[in-house]
């Protein structure tokens, strides 16, 4: 890695906002096979139960997977909102004791 790292509150909102919406978009997502397995259930009947099944099971771990992953980016976004508010209010504490120290002209 070359060149200098800045990182600014700015930067970490704007992350945080886009961690906030894939969480949004992951849920959206979830939702799209809702229903899928009575769907299977009401047009195939019990000839297809072990299907109906399987399809039940995997789309419970979709949704726990979903949960997982939305649970995960709003954790990463209060993180990164908990880092700039601390940056900001560090850097203006730090700004107003280089004040102090500074002698009037």
């Amino acid at each position: 890695m070359s060149g200098e790292l800045k990182v600014t509150p700015t930067d970490l909102t704007e992350l945080s906002g886009r961690h906030q919406g894939v969480a949004e978009h992951l849920g959206t997502a979830g939702a799209v096979t809702e229903g899928a397995t009575g769907s299977v259930v009401l047009t195939h009947g019990l000839v297809c139960s072990l299907t109906s099944a399987a399809l039940g099971s995997a789309q419970s771990s979709r949704d726990a997977a979903v949960r997982a992953m939305q649970a995960a980016s709003n954790s990463l976004a209060g993180r990164l909102d908990t880092a700039a508010s601390k940056y900001t209010a560090t850097d203006a504490h730090e700004g107003s004791v280089l004040d102090q120290e500074m002698p009037p002209r």
